[in-house]
């Protein structure tokens, strides 16, 4: 998971994105056509440190549902909602 904590510069978040997209059609093949790179972003304006701890938190819930059920790390706008962090 890669994480948008750069909210003030202009483009940082559409960067990472780009990034994000490029990593996971280079590694779709290896991970069975599914995104392997997530991006977890709050949009801009935010505070850095909160959102490098919402991403923190919401690394170690996807590990710990990755564990117990792979489906949900692959469904990651839903999952989000379902946490209801942020």
């Amino acid at each position: 998971m890669i994480a948008a904590c750069d909210t003030f510069r202009a483009g940082a978040v559409e960067q990472l994105r780009t990034h994000t997209c490029k990593l996971n059609m280079i590694h779709s093949v290896d991970n069975g056509g599914r995104p392997m790179v997530k991006l977890f972003d709050k949009g801009y304006d935010k505070d850095a440190a909160s959102v490098a701890m919402s991403a923190i938190t919401m690394g170690k819930c996807l590990r710990r549902t990755a564990k117990s059920d792979s489906r949900e790390l692959y469904n990651f706008p839903r999952f989000w909602k379902k946490l209801h962090i942020g």
